[in-house]
């Protein structure tokens, strides 16, 4: 049975089936309305056969002078070379249409991005050429290409710059992570929430909860977290983020930046270490200037003799604590512990030879170097008042030497003061000087001193366990003066 004739509907009568008036009076009509579309038709040999207003206005030729020549003195060199115009036409030949985008010239030579289409034309059963719509798509382009660059520059920027970027969709599900991120972490996937199994465990929940309070309640958050390396070990990174809407104010999710703080962290801490150490240095200093106050009151007989005797004290306490905070970590050369407080003195005094200093390098902890510090001073006050500072051929010679012991390594330190008659000394009362060394040295360093009185001068030993607490064993540079 033969199949009944279908339905026709001439209003939908495609437009190779028009009759060859109708279409050219179509196209006329079209050719002439349209001022910023380049519509024109070739032949089959790509010769233009018509040229419509906007084709005048959009690449320069009026219709006298374009009419009968090639198309191809439309396409730029790079397409002519490439093929275009041929791969154009035998795609609208075999398909009934093509897409036509690239670059083209106008009559004055200069070059626009335009985006068209090419479709054949029939009438009856021969072909007729093809209808071409040209449009110039310049801005469009720029801005496309803009765009691209710019995603280029946020792509390397995303893999290669210091902090790891990242983006989520509304339901907080990761959808992007920068290149950095794959090989900080060593993590092969980032999708859904599998970066949380990256950040330590102590710092998970709490970075998880920042997060899914911020996404309900969509607004920016930071949080500080551990995340491990590809070799296990962790480094403290700041996680800021911010939400994204799209113009009609539609929530999309969130982009973030992952950022190494681990620096700030360690100075932070650092900070924290310094201003502890010094609330104790401070309370300490206090304890020792009272205790410095209190014993040199109790020796003085007047206000004038007080007066004296604390401030030479407090200014050999002050410059301990100058030695110190040149860098805390090396500690205070014995050397120059010796020199600096002689030298306050004796500088003019030197240059007759009244002064021998030598031994090998020792740095004393704070504390140490405080507390014999002090003893020097005692030492050299009194050797001016009474001693071989106070006559012109007195000398004072001080060394130390290392030694060890059943008991440990320890330093023996001896200043000797030769050169003068103890026949007029007075004989010294029990005073600050002789209690910091009979009683306060070896109660702070676990020191044994001795003080021996010869007509000729006096010799102090001091002996001092060489510990961690008392000395470091791993010198670091200071400044040290040697005077002979």
């Amino acid at each position: 049975m033969a199949e009944p004739a279908k339905p026709r509907n001439d209003h939908m009568q495609p437009l190779g089936e028009l009759a060859p008036g109708t279409l050219e009076l179509m196209l006329n009509a079209v050719l002439n309305s349209a001022t910023d579309f380049a519509i024109f038709t070739i032949d089959t040999q790509r010769h233009i056969t018509s040229w419509n207003i906007g084709a005048q206005n959009v690449l320069g030729w009026d219709a006298a002078e374009i009419i009968g020549q090639s198309a191809d003195i439309l396409y730029a060199p790079e397409a002519l070379s490439q093929g275009v115009p041929e791969r154009v036409l035998r795609e609208a030949s075999s398909r009934g249409r093509a897409e036509d985008e690239g670059w083209h010239l106008r009559k004055d030579g200069s070059r626009f991005w335009s985006s068209g289409i090419l479709m054949p034309l029939k009438g009856g059963d021969e072909g007729r050429g093809f209808l071409k719509i040209l449009r110039d798509r310049t801005d469009q382009w720029r801005v496309r290409e803009q765009l691209r660059e710019s995603e280029a520059r946020f792509q390397h920027l995303a893999d290669y710059g210091p902090a790891f970027v990242w983006v989520t969709d509304p339901d907080g599900l990761t959808t992007y992570m920068s290149r950095s991120w794959y090989e900080f972490t060593g993590q092969k996937s980032e999708l859904g929430r599998l970066w949380l199994d990256a950040i330590h465990p102590e710092d998970r929940e709490c970075t998880r909860e920042a997060f899914q309070t911020a996404n309900k309640e969509r607004k920016s958050f930071q949080v500080e977290y551990r995340l491990r390396r590809a070799d296990g070990s962790y480094t403290w990174m700041l996680d800021a983020a911010t939400p994204r809407f799209d113009v009609d104010g539609r929530y999309l999710g969130y982009v973030g930046s992952v950022l190494d703080i681990t620096e700030r962290r360690q100075a932070e801490e650092h900070q924290k270490i310094l201003a502890a150490e010094l609330q104790h240095r401070v309370r300490n200093t206090l304890a020792v200037i009272r205790l410095i106050m209190r014993r040199t009151a109790d020796a003085s007989d007047n206000i004038n003799d007080f007066t004296s005797h604390f401030d030479g004290r407090l200014n050999a306490f002050a410059r301990v604590q100058t030695a110190v905070t040149l860098d805390p970590t090396a500690g205070v050369d014995l050397e120059y512990l010796v020199a600096d407080e002689l030298l306050v003195y004796t500088a003019h005094e030197n240059e007759k030879g009244q002064l021998h200093i030598s031994g090998p390098e020792v740095r004393l902890q704070p504390k140490a170097a405080e507390t014999l510090g002090l003893a020097i001073h005692e030492l050299a006050t009194n050797a001016l008042k009474y001693g071989a500072l106070s006559n012109p051929n007195g000398h004072i010679k001080v060394t130390w030497r290392r030694h060890n012991t059943e008991g440990g390594l320890r330093l023996r330190f001896d200043w000797v003061e030769t050169g003068m008659s103890m026949d007029a000394a007075p004989v010294e009362r029990r005073g600050f000087g002789t209690e910091l060394l009979d009683r306060t040295l070896p109660y702070e360093l676990g020191a044994t001193t001795s003080i021996t009185l010869k007509k000729e001068g006096l010799h102090c030993r001091i002996e001092i366990p060489l510990t961690d607490r008392i000395a470091i064993q791993k010198a670091g540079v200071m400044p040290a003066a040697r005077v002979q």
